[in-house]
Order: structure tokens, then sequence, then C-alpha cells
């Protein structure tokens, strides 16, 4: 943070939202998609649209569904694809825990296709990455 009064972020799922963020003074939007379910990774087509409003900067959203936060191999390796789409449209990652089904912990980095393993001991379960 850079301690300005408005370096705040607001979560958004829409491009409207992303104005309206702008318009509240925060300094970044977190886009995603299905709010009413948590949130979940928005579309290329959102993201792309987002981008193109300026003064805001932009983090997406890496969650395959709504629900908890511990996902099978299958989502696993949805979440390194949309990342990779993340980084290709020029926008950040928003940070966030997530849990494989075996109960290991990961979350995101640049090295390992955009997410790394760690210990659940590193946090514990229900902890955000900061």
């Amino acid at each position: 943070m850079n301690g300005s009064s408005n370096d705040f972020e607001i979560r958004v799922d829409s491009v409207a939202g992303v104005r309206v963020a702008k318009a509240a003074g925060a300094s970044r939007a977190e886009l995603c998609a299905n709010l009413l379910e948590g949130g979940s990774t928005p579309s290329r087509g959102m993201m792309h649209a987002a981008r193109k409003i300026a003064g805001i900067g932009l983090n997406v959203m890496i969650r395959p569904r709504g629900g908890d936060f511990f996902f099978d191999d299958d989502e696993f390796a949805i979440m390194v694809s949309d990342i990779e789409t993340v980084k290709a449209a020029g926008l950040g990652v928003a940070p966030r825990m997530m849990v494989s089904a075996d109960a290991t912990r990961l979350a995101p980095d640049a090295g390992h296709g955009g997410l790394r393993a760690g210990s659940r001991t590193e946090g514990g379960a229900g902890s955000a990455w900061a």
C-alpha cells in the first residue's frame, strides 16, 4: 500500500462495477464473476473490457467455482490456465488461499504456472494470503 487515503480495492462482478469502483476512489478493483456464489474467475471478454477503463488497477479472482476452497486436480489445472490468461491480458491475479483436495495449500506464484504448493500449516485452513 502506498499509504494514501484512497488505497483500497473493491470487489466487482461487472465492467460497470469497475467504473463505480473508480468513481468511488478505489485504487484497484478485484474483477470476478458470480459474487452471490462467493466469486469465481470472470470471462476473458469481461477482463478485456474492464482493462480498457483507465485510471484504476485491476486484479482478477482465480477460482473455478463458488463454494469451498478445496480444489481437485481438474480445478487446479483450470486455475493454472486461468492465471496464464490473466497474465497474457496484462492484469494482476488477486491473491487467495487455495487448498487441494489432499489439504496441500496453494498460492499464486509466477514460477510454477501461477501456483505453488506449500504446507497447510503455513496458516491453516481458512487463512488468506495477504
